[in-house]
C-alpha cells in the first residue's frame, strides 16, 4: 500500500472514495467527530487528510492535526479508519510530517484494544471516559 497526502485543493474530489472509512472512525472514535466537519476542515487546511491506496483503490483514510498546547506543538490523528493494522506501518512517514511542521510530539487517541498494536514508543497516557446525560 501508498501513503497518499491530500491537498485541501483535492480534498472534495477525493472525500466520497474514503468518506466511508472517516464515517466508521467518528461512529467509533472517543469523540463526537463530524465527517462533514473534518472534510471541511481538511479543505480548510485546518487539519490533513491521508489516504492508504492499493492496486485495488483506497484501502483506509485518516485525518490528523497540529496543535499548539502552551510550549508543546504536537500532531494528532484526529479519526482513522479501514485497516488499523496498515496505519500503524505506516506511521513513521505521518510523524515525521508533523516533525516538518514544528511538532515535538505525536498523539493517538483509541480503543484499549489498540494499546497491543502501536508501537513501543507510544505510551499510554489515559483513557477518556464519558458519559452522555
Amino acid at each position: 500500500m501508498r501513503l497518499v497526502p491530500i491537498s485541501s485543493d483535492n480534498v472534495k474530489n477525493v472525500w466520497p472514495h474514503v468518506s466511508k472509512f472517516i464515517e466508521s472512525a467518528c461512529d467509533k472514535g472517543p469523540d463526537n467527530l463530524s465527517p462533514s466537519e473534518l472534510c471541511v476542515s481538511c479543505e480548510t487546511m485546518r487539519h490533513q487528510l491521508w489516504v492508504l491506496i492499493s492496486s485495488n483503490g483506497p484501502e483506509a483514510a485518516a485525518v490528523t492535526g497540529i496543535y499548539d498546547d502552551g510550549d508543546v506543538r504536537r500532531g494528532e490523528w484526529v479519526a482513522f479508519g479501514g485497516s488499523g493494522n496498515a496505519w500503524i506501518e505506516h506511521m513513521e512517514p505521518i510523524e515525521q510530517w508533523a516533525k516538518d511542521q514544528g511538532c515535538t510530539a505525536f498523539r493517538s487517541y483509541g480503543r484499549p484494544g489498540m494499546t497491543k498494536r502501536m508501537p513501543t514508543e507510544y505510551r499510554v497516557k489515559g483513557i477518556i471516559f464519558e458519559k452522555v446525560l
